[in-house]
């Protein structure tokens, strides 16, 4: 049986939290593992990606789920597709559900884009930068190698920040 890589939609509401929708990717991304989510102010699903198929390929990181053409990738302005070098580690809204910001650990990249337009607002560089998340500010990031927004400790951050 050969598993097709897919984005499925389920209910979360109890008891049938039953599929809603389940969309195929198409088989030029294969390669392609969809992973962290965010939604914005307009109630979109942004999803960031990790591509492990050739470096030439031309292969987004980064969709939308739009409820009438499913699963829709997202094309970034090329400074930021190139800094984000097929991978992207995190995705997170903006507090006021506008900008999202996308980084990238194996390029120390963090950007923000613009949901509306898709426009890219900002890029900063940082090694191993991955973890971002809103703030009431914009938004704080976290890095492989102990940075947690503008301070050092010992310890090694992933991708991973939660508001508590």
């Amino acid at each position: 049986m050969r598993v097709v890589p897919s984005f499925a939609q389920m209910s979360a509401i109890a008891p049938t939290g039953g599929l809603l929708s389940s969309r195929a990717l198409p088989a030029n991304l294969h390669r392609l593992s969809l992973r962290h989510m965010a939604v914005d102010a307009r109630h979109q699903v942004w999803i960031r990606g990790q591509y492990e198929g050739d470096l030439l390929d031309n292969s987004p990181v980064l969709a939308r789920l739009d409820g009438d053409q499913g699963l829709v990738s997202v094309e970034l302005e090329a400074p930021v597709s190139a800094a984000l070098n097929k991978y992207a580690g995190s995705v997170a809204i903006s507090n006021d559900g506008i900008s999202l910001a996308v980084s990238s650990s194996k390029s120390g990249v963090l950007g923000r884009i613009d949901t509306v337009t898709g426009k890219t607002l900002d890029m900063a560089f940082g090694t191993g930068t991955c973890g971002v998340q809103a703030r009431r500010d914009g938004f704080i990031s976290s890095s492989e190698i102990g940075r947690f927004a503008q301070a050092s400790h010992q310890r090694v951050w992933g991708n991973h920040i939660a508001r508590a």
